[in-house]
């Protein structure tokens, strides 16, 4: 005979709070199931405190009439890190730092006006910012352009639709 491991349950809170309300309404398994309209087998997970679907405990808390059920600890990291490979964190990482610059060079210029140094530093470092910015947007507006405008080629005009002859 094989045997069963068991596994700490994922969302204990929530099982807690609808064997909770369940015991407040004086209902069987099979009762709540068939009022929330769910199966026996989808109440049981919830109560084991399984990885259930949102649709499940919304119909659950409907039957019972709860406004509101505790989650647990969302930020609570759900595994080790295995199988997360270093690299993608690294272009993660990197892709974060670049999208963040031009916001820190934004900071340094307000932290540097507000020491009253040189406008003219200050004013030639935004236009360079705004010249960066507008060859950015240049640069994303070409690329979502359509093959055939960047060549110059003209849009066909469709027909119009007509009505169906029966």
């Amino acid at each position: 005979m094989a045997s069963r491991t068991t596994e700490a349950p994922e969302h204990p809170e929530v099982a807690e709070d609808i064997t909770v309300a369940q015991r407040g309404h004086h209902l069987s398994d099979v009762k709540l199931a068939r009022a929330a309209g769910i199966s026996p087998r989808h109440l049981r997970e919830v109560k084991r405190g399984s990885n259930v679907s949102l649709r499940i405990v919304k119909r659950l808390m409907a039957a019972l009439q709860l406004r509101s059920i505790r989650l647990g600890d969302v930020m609570q990291g759900s595994g080790s890190g295995e199988g997360v490979s270093p690299e993608v964190l690294r272009m993660i990482a990197h892709a974060m730092r670049q999208a963040l610059a031009p916001v820190l060079e934004l900071v340094e210029m307000l932290e540097a006006y507000g020491e009253g140094k040189s406008t003219a530093q200050l004013e030639a470092k935004a236009r360079e910012l705004v010249r960066d910015a507008h060859q950015d947007v240049t640069a994303e507006r070409d690329e979502a352009q359509p093959e055939r405008e960047r060549s110059g080629a003209t849009k066909t005009k469709r027909r119009p639709k007509t009505a169906k002859r029966r």
